[in-house]
C-alpha cells in the first residue's frame, strides 16, 4: 500500500512540473486531503483553516517517525497523517489539529504502561483511526484524558479507534461539543467514557464490552460515566450502541439534563443496564435492555423523564426491589408507555416515593414478582391500558395513595391481579378486567376509602374480591362472576359500600361475611348464585323503602301491591341480617321512580379501645339518589357534645346522583376520660329540605389502662365477657 501510495504521489508531481511547476505539488497534496476533513469539520463545528498536511510513518520524505515530533511541529488547523505501525508514545496535544491514522486495526499507538496515551488541552481535536492500547492499568490512568485546568474546551471529536487494555477508557473534563463514535472500546479496567461537568456530549455506534472492575464490596463500573460535580452536565445523546458484559453499570449519568437514550443494546452488566441519578428531561427509546444483573433501568431523584417502546427484559437476580424499571423519589412529569417487560427475575416496573406519573399502554408478563408495584407513598399515579399477564401480583399497591389503576388487562397472576394492602387509601381500582386464573381478583389489606368500580371479576382460582381489616371502601358497578370460591369475601372490614354489582356463578358464596365485619352497606345488588350470602356480623343489606335492597334469584316472596319489591323481606343466612325490601327482577332498582327522600349517608364512626385525648379519624359518604339530573345542597348540621369535631367539608352544593358519593373526612380529639363510653350521632341535611335528613351513629370507648395492640384479641376478649377476669380488669374492659 505505500508503495502505490508513493507512486501516485510520482505521477502527481509530474503533472505539475508540466503544467504548475515543482513548486505546488505540496499544495495539492495537501488540498486534496483538506478536502475531506474539512467536510468532517463541519459535522463537529471545527473551524476549516486551511491547515497544512503532516505525516508520520511510511517511507516518504520529510516524514516524521514520531507522533509527538508531527504535533509539536505542526500549526493549528493542520492535519497529521500517521501511516499503519506500532508507535510507543505518550502524547501531548496542546493545538487545534486533526489527527487521523491510516486504518484503526493497523496504527497503533501503545502506551506502555505510561499514566496516559493522549492528552488533549485544545479546543477543536480530531482523533479517528487508531488502536490506542497498554495505559497504566490504574483506575487514574486514561488511554484518552481531554482536559485544561486553565481553560474549557471544545469541539473534540474521538472516532473510528480501538481502545483496549487501558485504565479509563476515555475522559473529558469541562468539555463542550464532545463526540466519541464508532468506537470499539473493551478489555479496560474502568469507564470506557468517563465525563464530568461538560455539555453537548454525544456517544454513538460504539461496541462496548469488557470494561471495569470487581473490587469486592464495590466495582470500578465499566460502561458510560457522565457525572455533573461542578455544574449540570446538558445536552447528552448516547445512540445506537452496544453495551455489555460489563462491571458495574452499562450507563450511568449523575446531574445532568436533556439527556436522550436510544436505540442502544444493553446487556449482560452485573449492576444495571442504566442508572440515572437527579436527572432532568430524560428520555429511553427504543433500546433493547435485558440481563442485567440488578436492574434493567435504575432512575432515582429525577424527573421529566419518558421511557417508551423500549424491549425490558431477564433483568434482576430475584432480590428485593431489583426489576425491569426502578424509579425512586421522582417527584412527577414521567410517562413510562409502550415497552415490553418480560421475564424480570424481579419486579416489572418498581416505583419508591415517587408520585403523579403515567405508566400507560405496556405489555408487562412473567415477571417472577410483581408486574407494577408501587411502594412506600408513591402517590397519585396513573396504570392504565397496560396488559398484564403471568406475573406474581398483576398491580401491588404498598402504602401508596391516591392512585387510578383503570382500563388493565390482568390474567394469570399467581397470587393478586391487584393488591392494594398498607394502609394504601383513597385509590380507584377501574374499568380493568382481572380474569383468567389469579388467585384473587382485587385484595385489599388493611387499607380503607379505595374505590374499585366497572371492573370485570371473572373466573378467579379464589376470590374475585376480598377485604382484609379494611373499611369505607365503595365496591360498586362490578361483573364478579365464575370464582372458584366467593364473588365478595370480608373479613374483619367495616362500613363499606357494596353495591350496583352483578355477582353470578361463584362457587361457594356470591359475598362471603365473616366475623367483625360491621356496619357494611350492601344494597342494589344481583345475586344469581347457589349460595348467595352469608354474613356473620351485622350489617345493612338495604337502603330503606323505596330505593330497596337487593336482587336474589332464589327469593321465592311475592308482591302483592306492584312497586317491584317483595312484600316480605329475604333472611341472609349466617345469622339474623335481612333484605326488608329484596326486588322482584335483576337491576329492579333501575325502575323504580325516586320517592321519599334525596338524601343518604352512610358511614361507620365506631372507635373502640381509644386512648384519652387521641386523634380519631374516619369517613362519611354523602350521596344523591333523588331524580336524575337533580341538584341538592347539603350540610353536616348536628354531632355529639362531647370530644372536638371537625368536617371536611362540612357542607357542599350541587351534588347529583351521577357524582356519586362524596366522602366527609371526620376528626375527633376523644376526650379525656379513661374507661367510658361515649355515643351519639352526626346528622346531615338536605339544606334545600329540612325535613330530608339522615344520621350516623357514633360510638367511642376509652379503656382505663394501656391497651395491647393485638385488636383481634380485644374482640375476643369482647366475645367470652367471662374470660380471663384479671386482664380484662387490666385492660380497663370492665
Amino acid at each position: 500500500m505505500h508503495r502505490n501510495y508513493v507512486l501516485k504521489k510520482t505521477l502527481v508531481c509530474v503533472m505539475l512540473v508540466l503544467f504548475v511547476g515543482m513548486s505546488l505539488m505540496p499544495i495539492v497534496g495537501s488540498l486534496s486531503l483538506e478536502k475531506q476533513v474539512s467536510t468532517e469539520k463541519k459535522m463537529v463545528r471545527m473551524p476549516n483553516t486551511g491547515g497544512k498536511t503532516l505525516y508520520v510513518g511510511g517511507d516518504g520524505p520529510g516524514n516524521y517517525s514520531s507522533i509527538q515530533d508531527a504535533i509539536d511541529n505542526a500549526s493549528s488547523g493542520d492535519t497529521i497523517y500517521v501511516f499503519s505501525g506500532i508507535y510507543h508514545e505518550n502524547i501531548l496535544i496542546d493545538k487545534s489539529i486533526n489527527l487521523i491514522g491510516e486504518d484503526k486495526t493497523s496504527t497503533t499507538i501503545d502506551g506502555d504502561g505510561g499514566r496516559r496515551i493522549v492528552t488533549i488541552m485544545s479546543s477543536s481535536v480530531k482523533i479517528m483511526g487508531f488502536t490506542l492500547k497498554n495505559s497504566e492499568q490504574s483506575g487514574f490512568a486514561e488511554a484518552i484524558r481531554t482536559f485544561n485546568e486553565a481553560s474549557s474546551i471544545d469541539n473534540i471529536t474521538i472516532s473510528n479507534c480501538i481502545i483496549h487494555k487501558c485504565g479509563k477508557g476515555i475522559y473529558g473534563g469541562n468539555v463542550s461539543f464532545f463526540t466519541i463514535k464508532n468506537c470499539n472500546i473493551f478489555d479496560n479496567i474502568g469507564p470506557c467514557a468517563y465525563i464530568e461537568d461538560s455539555d453537548h456530549i454525544t456517544i454513538n455506534s460504539c461496541d462496548i464490552n469488557n470494561n471495569g472492575e470487581d473490587l469486592g464490596c464495590d466495582v470500578r463500573s465499566g460502561g458510560i460515566t457522565i457525572w455533573g460535580y461542578k455544574q449540570h452536565c446538558l445536552n447528552i445523546s448516547v445512540f445506537d450502541c452496544d453495551i455489555y458484559n460489563n462491571i458495574g453499570l452499562g450507563i450511568d449519568i449523575l446531574q445532568s439534563k436533556n439527556v436522550e437514550i436510544y436505540n442502544n443494546n444493553i446487556y449482560d452488566n452485573t449492576w444495571m443496564g442504566t442508572c440515572f441519578m437527579l436527572v432532568t428531561n430524560l428520555e429511553i427509546h427504543h433500546s433493547n435492555i435485558s440481563e442485567n444483573t440488578k436492574y434493567g433501568i435504575f432512575i432515582e431523584e429525577c424527573n421529566e423523564t419518558n421511557i417508551y417502546n423500549n424491549n425490558i427484559t431477564m433483568n434482576g437476580n430475584g432480590e428485593t426491589f431489583h426489576s425491569g424499571i426502578y424509579m425512586a423519589v421522582c417527584p412527577n412529569f414521567i410517562t413510562i408507555n409502550d415497552n415490553t417487560i418480560s421475564s424480570n427475575n424481579a419486579v416489572g416496573i418498581l416505583l419508591i416515593n415517587t408520585s403523579s406519573i403515567d405508566i400507560l399502554e405496556n405489555e408487562i408478563t412473567d415477571n417472577t414478582r410483581d408486574g407494577i408495584q408501587l411502594y412506600y407513598y408513591s402517590n397519585n399515579n396513573t396504570v392504565s391500558n397496560n396488559t398484564l399477564y403471568n406475573n406474581d401480583i398483576g398491580v401491588n399497591l404498598d402504602t401508596s395513595n391516591g392512585n387510578k389503576i383503570s382500563n388493565n388487562a390482568i390474567s394469570s397472576s399467581d397470587y393478586t391481579g391487584v393488591r392494594i394492602h398498607s394502609n394504601s387509601n383513597n385509590n380507584i381500582i377501574s374499568g380493568n378486567t382481572i380474569d383468567s386464573n389469579n388467585r384473587y381478583g382485587t385484595h385489599l389489606t388493611n387499607s380503607n376509602n379505595n374505590v374499585i368500580s366497572d371492573n370485570i371479576l371473572d373466573s378467579n382460582s379464589y376470590d374475585g374480591i376480598r377485604l382484609d381489616i379494611s373499611n369505607n371502601n365503595i365496591i360498586s358497578n362490578n361483573l364478579v362472576t365464575n370464582n372458584n370460591m366467593n364473588g365478595i369475601r370480608l373479613f374483619s372490614s367495616s362500613a363499606n359500600i357494596i353495591s350496583d354489582n352483578n355477582i353470578s356463578q361463584n362457587e361457594l358464596y356470591g359475598i362471603k361475611i365473616n366475623e367483625y365485619s360491621y356496619d357494611n352497606l350492601i344494597y342494589h345488588n344481583n345475586f344469581i348464585n347457589y349460595n348467595n350470602a352469608l354474613d356473620e356480623s351485622s350489617n345493612r343489606w338495604d337502603s330503606d323503602y323505596p330505593s330497596g335492597g337487593n336482587y336474589w334469584f332464589d327469593y321465592t316472596g311475592i308482591d302483592a301491591d306492584g312497586d317491584g319489591i317483595g312484600d316480605t323481606p329475604y333472611d341472609i343466612p349466617g345469622g339474623t341480617n335481612q333484605d326488608r325490601y329484596p326486588f322482584m327482577s335483576p337491576s329492579g332498582w333501575s325502575n323504580n321512580s325516586p320517592q321519599g327522600p334525596d338524601l343518604e349517608c352512610v358511614g361507620s364512626l365506631r372507635w373502640s379501645a381509644v386512648k384519652p385525648g387521641s386523634i380519631l379519624t374516619g369517613i362519611i359518604y354523602v350521596k344523591n339518589i333523588g331524580e336524575p339530573n337533580s341538584e341538592l345542597g347539603w350540610d353536616v348540621k348536628e354531632w355529639p357534645t362531647w370530644g372536638e369535631w371537625t368536617f371536611n367539608p362540612g357542607s357542599g352544593e350541587d351534588l347529583t346522583p351521577e357524582d356519586g358519593p362524596v366522602t366527609i373526612e371526620v376528626e375527633v380529639l376523644a376526650p379525656d376520660d379513661p374507661n367510658t363510653e361515649f355515643q351519639g350521632e352526626v346528622k346531615i341535611v338536605n339544606s334545600d329540605d329540612p325535613n330530608d335528613f339522615c344520621t350516623i351513629s357514633v360510638y367511642l370507648k376509652t379503656p382505663r389502662n394501656k391497651l395491647l395492640p393485638n385488636t383481634l384479641f380485644l374482640r375476643l376478649l369482647e366475645r367470652f365477657p367471662n374470660a380471663f377476669p384479671i386482664l380484662r380488669q387490666l385492660l380497663g374492659l370492665q
